[in-house]
């Protein structure tokens, strides 16, 4: 019982954290998110996916390479209903069928 008590703190300011980064927005920098470390990267990629989407998206976090290498003006289907876009160094995310 102690431990998850503990895990849902640690996952409250780990969601706080994503939260901070993404100041209310809807996407973010790809250079910021390159400059974070990676755990919260994916867990940055995983909400503003989520958000887009409406669902949940537990396979985005598993893409996040492949997201770190796209191009700007590029777009990638990550399963889940999310398509993560990169325009003008800036990535977010559709919904898409």
């Amino acid at each position: 019982l102690r431990a998850a008590e503990i895990l849902r703190d640690e996952a409250e300011v780990l969601d706080e954290m994503v939260g901070f980064v993404l100041d209310g927005g809807a996407s973010v920098g790809m250079e910021h998110l390159r400059a974070l470390p990676p755990a919260l990267g994916r867990l940055v990629m995983r909400r503003l996916a989520e958000d887009a989407t409406g669902g949940l998206c537990p396979r985005v976090a598993g893409r996040y390479d492949d997201v770190m290498g796209l191009a700007d003006d590029s777009m990638l289907d990550l399963g889940d209903g999310a398509r993560a876009v990169v325009r003008d160094g800036v990535l977010s995310f559709r919904a898409h069928a």
